[in-house]
């Protein structure tokens, strides 16, 4: 009997040799702890803890914004670049070459692309008319020294300003090659003097920008201010030929794809100047651009209006007159 007992008692279930014995003090634990803010499990921060700690909070969110704001910022750009190659694309070509619009991935410009109408009849007629050199001479200029505000050494982080006027040289120089083929010697000359012009103030302006300036900002405000001058004048260039659209009253030279390049171009750019870091050169330069072009629209509607409108005229007074030397002929007639 003695031994059953003692068995009772040594084989007895108990919950608390199951789990540990919950008694022993490496196995306890204290319920008091979990509402006392000095125990060692549920210790608060520090004011200086919690100030590092939002302080870390605060730079990653910066990080965040600015790479979202550079992403905005470059796709702004692409999409720029691509909806000014699309709309040009779409001028020249057929409804059948529209799945390869669609699905090529071409990076260039509307506004350097502009020209190609003007001077598909330039090489048609073997002749150039009346159209000027000067916007192609401006809008050059004006790649060279936005390629050269755009490098490392003056303005970091421009890398679709260098690229994106990099393809306009390229282009600027093609059609200026063609017009210099089909000009006249005067205009020849014109070219010629202007091209070395641009290339000795290249020069310059590069020297006087690495000796005279020796920081990223100074750099950038120097060239920034040269590249709103040059910029302006290719935004203004179009109105060379104001004086012959008014003597003439005819905008058939003035380019009207040129004309409204430059203003998609200039309002593009200015927004994009705005994005990430405010940059006052480009907004400027293209804010002025934007208004030219705008003008330039203007005058060629109302030019193009007023030349249907006066040939819708003189049809109806020829219909008349014509009308009314039927009835004289015919009353003049012998009976």
């Amino acid at each position: 009997m003695a031994d059953i007992v003692s068995c009772h008692h040594s084989c007895s279930f108990s919950p608390l040799t199951k789990y540990g014995n919950r008694r022993h003090p490496s196995n306890r634990i204290e319920l008091s702890n979990l509402h006392n803010p000095s125990s060692h499990q549920f210790k608060p921060l520090r004011s200086s803890e919690k100030s590092t700690s939002y302080e870390h909070f605060l730079k990653k969110l910066e990080v965040a914004k600015m790479v979202s704001q550079s992403i905005i910022r470059n796709v702004v750009g692409i999409i720029a670049a691509e909806w000014e190659i699309d709309l040009s694309l779409i001028s020249l070509m057929n409804h059948h070459d529209m799945p390869f619009l669609r699905n090529g991935n071409v990076i260039s410009f509307f506004l350097f692309l502009s020209p190609v109408p003007t001077y598909k009849r330039i090489c048609k007629k073997k002749t150039t008319e009346e159209f000027h050199p000067w916007p192609y001479l401006a809008t050059t200029m004006n790649c060279i020294f936005w390629i050269f505000y755009g490098i490392p050494i003056v303005h970091p982080d421009s890398t679709l300003v260098v690229t994106i006027n990099g393809v306009g040289l390229g282009l600027e120089i093609i059609y200026l090659t063609i017009f210099f083929y089909y000009t006249n010697s005067k205009n020849r000359r014109t070219i010629l003097l202007v091209l070395f012009a641009e290339i000795v103030l290249l020069a310059i302006i590069a020297v006087i920008t690495l000796v005279c300036f020796h920081t990223h900002n100074a750099r950038s405000m120097f060239v920034g201010i040269v590249c709103i001058i040059f910029g302006t004048l290719m935004y203004f260039s179009p109105l060379s030929i104001m004086w012959t659209v008014w003597k003439t009253k005819s905008a058939e030279f003035l380019p009207f794809w040129l004309c409204f390049a430059g203003f998609c171009n200039g309002v593009c750019w200015f927004s994009y100047a705005f994005l990430k870091k405010f940059d006052p050169y480009l907004a400027i330069t293209n804010g002025l651009g934007g208004l030219f072009g705008l003008f330039q629209i203007i005058v060629y509607a109302y030019y193009t209006l007023r030349a249907k409108s006066n040939k819708g005229s003189s049809v109806g007074d020829g219909a008349k007159t014509s009308d009314e030397q039927l009835k004289k002929n015919y009353m003049a007639s012998p009976a």
